[in-house]
């Protein structure tokens, strides 16, 4: 099973075929008075639209547990519009393994032994390795009469008598199986009908002119059941996405990204690819557009995630306007390969020679550490340095996003237990093998209903996982970052009208969710002052609830400080704390809510009438406070230390 070549194969093109264009290309395949086009699409909105109905009609649900609904997941384009079935699909550029053309694959499809192409992916991209006879001894992946009889007994169908068994498409003249000749090599892609008329060569086919009338049906039912529910529409993966009708309401774009270069190998190397521009020719043709599309060094690489979503999103303002884009899943493979990375030979020595230095020093970092048990949750670990780039892409382009994927029962043999997959966020700590694994309800206990047990540790604590955000801005957003290493630092950016926006008044704060992970509640404002008050507060500067110091941000001891008593920091601290400081452009804040392991910082900050587009900031950081109370900066006191290199 290979990801990036299975919309290719005979099974999963011949269903997404049937599934958008039926009608057109299989008119032949007619099932209880109507083509199987309009009898699989009828069924799927229809099931949709029994659950929308059940949801509707429950209480405290639509509106509150059901925001909207999803379209399809990943759905595929078939042969739509595939050129030459003789040849590979143009926009292919991560094959890999046994690959068939079309045509092969419906060769193989029907029994006959087929020498297929095999591809590798290496530093110059994929590569054709070798070829391979496939051998299925006369095993066809179409169902005999036999079969089909007690199907369409099972199910209730009715053939019209024109589909035959057999292939389909040799059912509809593509080509002959007796002399495995290719008759209609464009048949998915020049008008093919020719029901009553001529066809017309010069008329071509794409996929959105059967994508988008579905999309439109789809959105118009579900939206008749749950009015204010919001369709998340997701085209083919990594496809522009095409014109849609300007009436469409409530919708969102939710694409998919993964780092497919990692995602495939399973390792964070210190190179990778722009998958996105490979696709939109950024980097022209031939087999150099690959050499091109290489990024070498963690920079590089960083730079070209937040170019790639970036594009992603742009083309969902060109093509639908100001809508809602939300990266409906992102994630990594926890499972990497405990080697440092390593490209293909011509690769490989380059990098060792000149490339690898060359980025440590541009970088300042080390060499992808060995994955062993313990190392994973560190700023280090390739998991973590993988998950903080994805994530800085999606802040850097200001982008909403989902995580691919919480699995409660995840374990080390085998993974999310489904397909060889391991993107899990969440893995017990010290979790058991095989059939050891207990599935009852006791077992997926949260941490609040167990306790703090060991049992209830995540054994995939990452830092990266652990970011601040702001989760209500009273304005316009218009930068958001966070940095991990060397030290962690928040940025946030804003301009406010003076009248507000879209009903949201102008008085009203941002919150942000802080997490103690790297940001304790102990903070200090911009002067280095820590307010003595022990109840929250509003003032020009940073204000506190308690004062709080810690070593270690997970194990906080707290101080009382008499508001009435003079004091001075060098006396209250003994030695090196590790504290957060806060400060604004403008403005006030509190803290006014906090759990176990976050709290939230309110920001108050008042529209100014005379300048109404103004930005306003907020920058979070650590500092030390050192020996006698000079505060220090965490990423200037690590600066002191840092090594440095020269390339002779």
């Amino acid at each position: 099973m290979v990801w990036s070549t299975n919309y290719e194969k005979l099974s999963v093109a011949t269903m997404f075929t049937l599934f958008w264009a039926g009608s057109v290309f299989a008119p032949k395949c007619v099932v209880n008075g109507m083509n199987v086009q309009d009898y699989l699409q009828q069924h799927y909105i229809g099931a949709m639209s029994a659950v929308a109905k059940a949801i509707h009609d429950a209480e405290g649900l639509e509106g509150v547990v059901v925001l909207g609904w999803d379209t399809m997941n990943e759905p595929g384009r078939g042969y739509i519009g595939q050129p030459d079935l003789n040849k590979f699909f143009l926009d292919t550029d991560m094959r890999k393994d046994l690959s068939p053309t079309p045509f092969e694959g419906m060769q193989l499809g029907v029994g006959l032994k087929t020498k297929v192409e095999r591809w590798d992916v290496g530093g110059f991209g994929p590569k054709k390795s070798g070829t391979e006879v496939v051998e299925p001894f006369g095993a066809s992946a179409w169902m005999t009469q036999e079969e089909r009889d007690q199907a369409d007994d099972v199910f209730g169908w009715t053939r019209d008598p024109a589909w035959t068994p057999g292939c389909i498409w040799e059912l509809h003249g593509v080509w002959q199986s007796s002399d495995r000749k290719l008759l209609r090599p464009d048949y998915f892609y020049r008008d093919v009908r020719g029901q009553g008329r001529k066809r017309d060569p010069a008329q071509t086919y794409e996929f959105s002119q059967f994508f988008v009338p579905w999309v439109e049906g789809y959105v118009r039912q579900i939206q008749q059941i749950h009015s204010a529910g919001i369709v998340f529409i997701q085209p083919p993966v990594l496809t522009i996405p095409p014109p849609l009708p300007n009436d469409l309401k409530n919708i969102a774009y939710s694409p998919h990204f993964y780092d497919g270069l990692t995602l495939i190998n399973k390792e964070w190397k210190n190179f990778n690819v722009d998958v996105i521009g490979l696709k939109r020719g950024k980097y022209g043709s031939g087999p150099l557009k690959y050499v091109r599309a290489v990024k070498i060094g963690e920079k590089a690489i960083r730079r070209s995630f937040v170019e790639q979503l970036g594009m992603i999103r742009d083309e969902a303002k060109e093509k639908w306007g100001d809508v809602p884009v939300v990266i409906g899943e992102i994630g990594i493979p926890y499972d990497m390969k405990g080697s440092p990375a390593t490209a293909s030979v011509w690769l490989k020595e380059a990098y060792r020679g000149i490339l690898r230095p060359l980025s440590m020093c541009l970088d300042g970092s080390r060499a992808t550490s060995t994955n062993s048990p313990g190392s994973i949750n560190t700023t280090d670990s390739p998991q973590s340095k993988a998950m903080d780039a994805n994530i800085n892409a999606l802040e850097s382009n200001l982008l909403n996003y989902t995580l691919w994927n919480y699995v409660p029962d995840n374990v080390p043999i085998w993974g999310d237990r489904w397909n060889g997959e391991d993107l899990s966020i969440w893995q017990k700590l010290g979790a058991v093998e095989g059939s050891q694994l207990t599935t009852s309800r006791d077992s997926l206990l949260t941490a609040t209903e167990r306790g703090n047990t060991v049992e209830s540790i995540n054994a995939r604590d990452i830092p990266a996982i652990h970011r601040p955000f702001a989760r209500v801005v009273p304005g316009y957003a218009i930068r958001s970052s966070f940095v991990l290493t060397p030290a962690p630092v928040y940025e946030l950016s804003f301009s406010m009208p003076a009248d507000g926006i879209r009903g949201v008044r102008s008085k009203a704060p941002a919150e942000i969710y802080i997490p103690k992970y790297h940001f304790s509640k102990v903070v200090i404002d911009e002067f280095g002052e820590l307010p003595p008050s022990s109840r929250p507060t509003q003032g020009k500067h940073s204000k506190i609830a308690s004062v709080e110091f810690s070593d270690e941000l997970d194990t906080l001891s707290e101080y009382e400080i008499d508001p009435k008593q003079d004091w001075d920091i060098s006396t209250l601290l003994l030695e090196e704390k590790v504290l957060t400081r806060v400060t604004l452009s403008s403005g006030s804040w509190q803290r006014i809510e906090e759990g176990e392991h976050y709290w939230v910082l309110a920001w108050n900050v008042l529209a100014d009438e005379t300048s109404p587009r103004k930005e306003h900031s907020l920058h979070i950081d650590r500092v030390v406070v050192e020996q006698g109370g000079r505060i220090v900066s965490e990423g200037a006191l690590l600066a002191r230390n840092k090594p440095f290199c020269t390339i002779m």
